[in-house]
């Protein structure tokens, strides 16, 4: 095997999605209608089980959407944790504190029998719960399955520094499977404090001079721990 230590500042360079596949639509489409539902369920004077009705419908749309965000993006295994929507927070895809809060009340209203909150509550939920759909949407429903980082902001062109993240069938030992195309400005073969090292096959690494020399290298994985969230960020963007 040999390494390559990449600039830590990578992470931040210009970034551009691959979809291979996009989710059927119908889902997408059956998520607002549940939530349109919750929301006709507040006309009027509504009573105690129409709110109650309400929250449980709210709490069906959030957990509907962190299950296929799960299922494309494998957020929960790659970062070690079943805490579903504290994840979503560590990779910028939500806030945790509200969807939570509809989650806490959904489970007072269902097992312990309490009071749900006012309409007037409950439709600030409403929009709450429609801000993390319309943000969420792309990620879920056009699942991204490659991440190009391009140091200028030009891609695909091999006189640039790039590197592409891509998803591997198996999680293990690492979730990614990573091409570098890259200058010596950003990369070295002798560690450097800070940058972020990869490994791969020697067959699948060498210098290139066409007329400057580059280095390309292909299915390797990332060897630094602690960047599988911010990696995983990126897929996630809207």
């Amino acid at each position: 095997m040999k390494h390559v230590f990449v600039s830590s500042e990578s992470i931040t360079w210009f970034s551009e999605v691959g979809v291979w596949q996009d989710e059927i639509r119908k889902h997408q489409r059956r998520d607002y209608e549940i939530l349109d539902h919750a929301s006709s369920l507040l006309e009027g004077k509504c009573s105690t089980d129409q709110r109650g009705d309400c929250i449980n419908a709210l709490n069906r749309v959030i957990d509907k959407r962190v299950k296929l965000l799960n299922k494309h993006y494998k957020i929960d295994q790659i970062l070690k944790s079943k805490k579903s929507i504290d994840n979503l927070e560590k990779v910028g895809a939500a806030k945790r504190s509200m969807l939570l809060q509809v989650n806490r009340i959904r489970n007072f209203f269902e097992h312990q029998d309490r009071r749900p909150p006012k309409s007037a509550q409950l439709k600030l939920f409403v929009e709450l719960v429609w801000y993390f759909l319309k943000a969420t949407d792309v990620s879920a429903y056009f699942p991204r399955t490659e991440i190009y980082l391009s140091k200028d902001g030009i891609f695909y062109d091999k006189n640039e520094n790039y590197i592409l993240f891509s998803y591997r069938r198996r999680l293990t030992p690492t979730p990614w499977k990573v091409n570098l195309n890259l200058f010596p400005n950003v990369f070295s073969f002798t560690p450097i404090p800070g940058w972020i090292e990869f490994s791969f096959h020697s067959d699948k690494i060498k210098l290139i001079t066409d007329p400057k020399t580059r280095l390309w290298a292909y299915d390797g994985r990332i060897v630094s721990k602690g960047y599988d969230h911010l990696i995983l960020a990126k897929f996630l963007e809207s």
